[in-house]
């Protein structure tokens, strides 16, 4: 099935999620993106990233440059005041360049990049790692403020119907069971909001430990459901940042093994060293240029364990990425699956809760003229309810989907 076809069978989605301006002006509402950025700027890679930018810069100019490492000056002195002590001296001041080896500037910048491009990726897919904890979190939030709205407002019906089957009862119209019966089922409606009220502070509480930021005292009534995928998403899925920040490991990985097959040696340095000389007190100094070269012999044991170990490095990050491309295949066609059976529960779960919803009104009125008994409407009220309430968990479990759909392919929230 293809993401064109999930947006065929989402008719319903917009009957049942309400649109972002339905929502615009709830003060109560607070969006899937805004929890995202919030999380995000407790995230360490959010704090690191100039830093690892600034690295990355500093990297790119080492690399331009046209000597190896920075210049080091090179100060010198010695006479004979130990021994004749006839006035020699030999001053001497120098400068010591590092130069590149054959090829090591070039693969220099070429790992510089590489590493750059890495710590892209790598933050690209913090983000979206980031994205998915705030996904979950989200949608069990709202889930349970929706269930908790709905018990309270329940709440509200049975002590109403409580209130009025005691007026009855009191002018002799019902009987005592009924007002037993009556509040027994508010004794359990409340029992019922109790549960909810500790399971909305227990979702609170983790929600707000991932973001840092208060949430609203109350959730918004509306439910904004992210926008749903597309085609054009369904072929971005090569760049999906769990494969991109793999595939970029590899990448600065490989260029380090390059780099290290030329590093056979440490650097060779140019000397340039100005002396002053004189051979007693009573002779001039002479002045003196020198022009040196310093050629490190080879340590070919240390480089190959050094390109060895970034060819290992790369092998590895491609190989994981070749399981994490498979991965995401199976995760992408379950995601899919879900949503599917999602969009068909919270179609069915509407329809019962609309023709519940009509029973009960239809009982409530015959039950007013005296028409039905109070276990009729205690019945039908309890029907109603309970279908209200997979109502909302269908609804809730669909705009979840669809995001975790939406996580699945590498999207960020919006």
């Amino acid at each position: 099935m293809h993401i064109k076809g999930i947006t065929c069978w989402l008719p319903l989605a917009g009957l049942l999620l309400a649109s972002p301006a339905q929502s615009a002006n709830d003060a109560s509402h607070y969006t899937l993106q805004q929890a995202f950025e919030a999380a995000w700027a407790l995230q360490p890679e959010s704090a690191s990233a100039d830093a690892f930018e600034q690295a990355s810069q500093a990297r790119r100019k080492a690399a331009q440059s046209w000597l190896a490492d920075g210049m080091s000056l090179e100060l010198s002195t010695k006479g004979d005041q130990l021994n004749r002590n006839q006035g020699e001296r030999e001053h001497e001041a120098g400068l010591a360049m590092p130069l590149w080896l054959p090829g090591e500037r070039s693969r220099s910048g070429a790992l510089a990049d590489a590493q750059a491009q890495a710590n892209g990726s790598r933050y690209a897919a913090a983000r979206l790692r980031t994205a998915g904890e705030v996904r979950q979190q989200y949608w069990q939030w709202l889930l349970a403020a929706q269930l908790q709205s709905l018990a309270s407002d329940r709440v509200e019906d049975a002590r109403r119907l409580a209130d009025d089957v005691e007026r009855r009862v009191r002018a002799g119209e019902q009987a005592q069971t009924d007002r037993q019966q009556a509040q027994a089922a508010l004794a359990q409606v409340e029992l019922e909001l109790s549960e909810a009220d500790s399971t909305l502070e227990e979702a609170r509480l983790q929600f707000q430990a991932l973001t840092g930021s208060p949430l609203p005292a109350r959730a918004s009534s509306a439910i904004v459901a992210e926008a749903s995928p597309d085609a054009e998403d369904e072929r971005a899925l090569a760049s999906h940042p769990r494969l991109t920040e793999l595939a970029d490991q590899a990448e600065a990985a490989q260029r380090q093994a390059e780099l290290a097959g030329v590093q056979s040696r440490g650097n060779p340095e140019l000397r340039l060293t100005a002396t002053n000389a004189r051979d007693d007190s009573r002779a001039r100094y002479d002045q003196s240029l020198t022009l040196g070269l310093s050629i490190p012999l080879g340590s070919p044991s240390r480089q190959r364990a050094q390109r060895a170990q970034a060819e290992g490095e790369a092998i590895e990050a491609l190989v994981q990425k070749q399981r994490q491309q498979e991965l995401l295949g199976a995760e992408l066609r379950a995601s899919r699956l879900k949503l599917k059976a999602a969009q068909q529960r919270a179609e069915i779960a509407e329809q019962r809760a609309s023709l519940l919803q009509s029973s009960r009104a239809a009982i409530e009125k015959s039950y007013r003229l005296g028409e039905s008994g109070l276990p009729d409407r205690l019945r039908i009220e309890a029907e109603a309810r309970e279908a209200s309430r997979q109502a909302v968990i269908a609804r809730l479990t669909l705009a979840r989907e669809n995001s975790m759909l939406r996580q699945a392919l590498g999207l960020l929230p919006q």
